[in-house]
């Protein structure tokens, strides 16, 4: 065997060795995910407390004294040892709050910074104006999660946007958007237009073993798809005939620029491939 040919086999085994990680990746974080859910619905009565906001910027803010037993001062940061409550029966709700930057800003030292309950509605409701490009709830998170929603009968979290997005999550290291049901689904997604999908996932990370969409069924079915014009449509190919080059794996499907379907059979680099149809 000469020297090419042994780093071409040795690529292929890294290759495998790849594979067979990033699958048991997967069945580790989708078992992960499982135990985070049944954690979070133990959680749904529970109730948490505010905490006094961390001083922002640099300015002296003038304190006002404790308000326990006290009228809360507007324009100062107020201290109070208990919780305070406001409860209205105005239709337009208890507290309503305008800002130039922010209507109303949450901070929590150990729990929720926003913590929103409801018996009878949405947990919490956000809402962008026609003449905003922002989102209807925006969520950050670079260590849990950037927007977390939970029911157990309705929408978990519910985002409208006329012209910006319903719901705009983003993550440092953990997942964006995550979403678990125990009866229902866990994402529904649905579009009236006819030329946008109703889901689109993207893997931006220049990789070849990047992977835009992953569907594990377990005991069921992985992927389940129909349509009234066809199933699935695979994207062609700028070349003709099956790949020449690269590291593929055995189940890879490829549409050349001619529409002819090869299937790989073999791991490997590029691959033993079959012709289809």
């Amino acid at each position: 065997m000469t020297a090419q040919e042994h780093g071409v086999a040795n690529e292929g085994v890294e290759g495998e060795k790849a594979v067979l990680e990033r699958h048991e990746n997967f069945t580790q974080r989708l078992a992960e995910l499982r135990e985070q859910a049944t954690a979070l619905l133990a959680e749904l009565e529970r109730r948490t407390e505010p905490q006094v906001p961390e001083e922002q910027g640099t300015a002296a803010r003038s304190v006002a004294p404790p308000a326990t037993g006290s009228p809360v001062v507007a324009g100062a940061s107020n201290t109070a040892a208990d919780t305070t409550y406001l409860d209205s029966g105005a239709p337009n709700g208890a507290l309503y709050v305008t800002g130039d930057a922010r209507g109303v800003s949450g901070v929590a030292r150990n729990g929720p910074g926003l913590h929103g309950l409801s018996y009878r509605d949405n947990g919490v409701f956000g809402y962008a104006a026609p003449t905003s490009s922002g989102a209807g709830v925006r969520g950050e998170s670079t260590a849990g999660h950037g927007v977390y929603g939970y029911t157990d009968s309705g929408v978990g979290t519910l985002g409208v946007g006329v012209r910006g997005m319903g719901v705009l999550a983003f993550s440092q290291g953990r997942e964006a958007l995550n979403a678990y049901s125990v009866e229902g689904s866990g994402v529904v997604a649905g579009t009236n237009s006819g030329s946008a999908a109703a889901v689109l996932a993207e893997n931006s990370s220049g990789s070849p073993g990047g992977v835009a969409v992953v569907a594990l069924g377990q005991s069921g079915t992985g992927l389940y798809a129909s349509g009234g014009q066809a199933a699935i449509q695979l994207g062609r190919s700028a070349l003709t005939g099956p790949p020449t080059s690269g590291f593929h794996v055995a189940g890879e499907l490829v549409l050349d620029a001619g529409a002819d379907l090869y299937l790989c059979k073999v791991t490997g680099s590029p691959g033993t491939w079959k012709l289809v149809a």
